[in-house]
This record gives structure tokens, C-alpha cells and sequence, in this order.
């Protein structure tokens, strides 16, 4: 398994800690659709309701840049809103997080967020092994971390997604699934896959446009871990 160094002084404990810690928001409630999932007697009647989350993450929402100035009750509706979604994504994070025998584990589950906006949330430490996952045209906004997360046997698609805020991949772990950035624009620089381990499966990233994110092509040049795909411009021996 290939794996790309983070730097002196990074360690997956510490980081998946410190999400943790910024991701507990004070007085948050969870979604009533997580209770419903959990005590679904069938995977088919819990597949609706983690669909229900989902949706409600789909819907559009306001960027903070557009509310009126000076509209303090448009603010404070913004923000209970912001919450709520932080939460569902909380929610579906800690479902993730629990060992795939746990019977409220949610692995294996398809998630849709296509077209989604995310201006926060965490996925640290999610595991993502077996069903779907789609981010396709999803725009991530603000700080959204994927550390120590975990891609097993599973189709992730982040295809003509917008990463604009700051998205991390820090020791996550790319193995036996296929991961598509398909068409993908990576704006600004606020991206980085520092200590990624990539080993089986494909990790696309041929047709991905903008900031080559940190972290992802070895400072030693070639050859690149074996099923990561870059554009030819990110390539060290690219003229």
C-alpha cells in the first residue's frame, strides 16, 4: 500500500480528535429520521430513511455571503438551518463510524448528495465500504474533513463537484473502492491528501481541473501509488 507522508508531527488520533471536538455544536438535536432508521426491521425501510436525511441535505440553502445586510432574523434562521445540516451529516458520520456487524451501523447503505451544498460538517473517521455514495455536483464550501475516513469496496463519486472551501483527506485510506473526481474543480488551495494510503482500487483524478490538492503527488516524483490517476498537469515530471 502506498503511502504519501504527511509531515513531522501528524498523527491520525490526534486529528480525528480535534474534528470531533469542532464538530459538537452546543444544544444540537438529532434528525428524528435517525431513531426510524435505526429501528427499521428492514435494510430497504432504513435505506428510505437515511434517502429522507439526504434529501434534506439537498435542499437549496442560502450562502451566508447573500443574506441581507443588517437582517439579524434572517441570520438567526441561517444559522438554526446550518445546524441542522451539520447535524444530519454528523449524524450519518457516527453511523458510519460503527463496526459494519453493529446493528445500527449504517455501511453498505447508498447515500445521495448530488448537488448538495456542505459550508461545514465532518466526515472524519466514516467508513465507506460497500454501497454508493454520490457528491456528484456537490459544492464544499467551507471546512469539510475527510480524515482517517475509509474507502472499502465501495463507488464514490465526487464528479463535477466544486471544492472551494477547505477539504481534507488526511490519512484517509483509498483501498478496493473506486473513487471518481471526474470533471472536478479544485478552487484555491485549501485541499490536501497529506499521509492518504492508496492501495487497490482507483482513485480517478484524470479529468479534475485547478489547484492540485497537497499532499497528493509524491515529492519524490513517480511512480505514484498504484491506482492513483492524475491529470498529466499535476504530474512532478509534467513540463
Amino acid at each position: 500500500m502506498g503511502t504519501i507522508p504527511a509531515g513531522a508531527g501528524v498523527h491520525r488520533q490526534s486529528q480525528f480528535e480535534t474534528d470531533a471536538d469542532e464538530d459538537r455544536g452546543p444544544g444540537a438535536q438529532d434528525p428524528w429520521a435517525e431513531g426510524l432508521a435505526d429501528d427499521a426491521p428492514t435494510r430497504v425501510l432504513r435505506q428510505t430513511c437515511i434517502d429522507v436525511l439526504c434529501a434534506y441535505l439537498r435542499l437549496p440553502c442560502t450562502a451566508e455571503a447573500d443574506l441581507p445586510a443588517g437582517g439579524t432574523e434572517a441570520r438567526h434562521a441561517y444559522l438554526a438551518l446550518r445546524e441542522v445540516r451539520h447535524t444530519v451529516v454528523r449524524l450519518i458520520r457516527d453511523h458510519l463510524r460503527l463496526p459494519s456487524e453493529h446493528p445500527h451501523s449504517w455501511q453498505g447503505h447508498d447515500f445521495y448528495f448530488t448537488g448538495a451544498t456542505f459550508d461545514g460538517g465532518v466526515f472524519s473517521g466514516a467508513v465507506f465500504s460497500g454501497g454508493s455514495v454520490s457528491f456528484a455536483s456537490a459544492r464544499f464550501s467551507g471546512r469539510v474533513p475527510f480524515n482517517s475516513a475509509r474507502f472499502s469496496g465501495s463507488y464514490v463519486d465526487f464528479s463535477s463537484a466544486l471544492i472551494d472551501g477547505t477539504v481534507s483527506f488526511d490519512h484517509a485510506e483509498f483501498s478496493g473502492s473506486t473513487v471518481s473526481f471526474d470533471r472536478t474543480k479544485f478552487s484555491g488551495d485549501a485541499v490536501s491528501f497529506g499521509g492518504a494510503e492508496f492501495g487497490g482500487g482507483t482513485v480517478d483524478l484524470r479529468r479534475a481541473s485547478g489547484v492540485a490538492p497537497s499532499g497528493l503527488v509524491p515529492l519524490s516524483g513517480p511512480p505514484l501509488p498504484t491506482g492513483l490517476l492524475l491529470p498529466p498537469e499535476w504530474h512532478p515530471t509534467a513540463s
